[in-house]
């Protein structure tokens, strides 16, 4: 999926041998874009936050193609 913005806020830093684990979030979904952030933490702590806008093709194409298989799956 094209990445329109990425915007990254470290909170701290992990050390060698920390456990990293990441977390994603979607924060909304409308008909062309994805809102969403991503949390990587050690433990309880959250070291970094990734905030992005992410643009749903469409059209043709192989990429088109591919999200609309994932939206289909998601329907109830």
């Amino acid at each position: 999926v094209p990445r329109a913005s990425l915007d990254l806020s470290y909170n701290a830093a992990g050390r060698v041998g920390d456990w990293v684990e990441g977390r994603p979030e979607l924060v909304r979904a409308t008909r062309s874009l994805l809102f969403t952030n991503i949390y990587l933490t050690v433990g309880e702590e959250k070291i970094l936050r990734a905030s992005s806008i992410c643009k749903i093709p469409s059209g043709d194409g192989l990429a088109f193609g591919k999200a609309k298989l994932v939206r289909e799956d998601a329907k109830p």
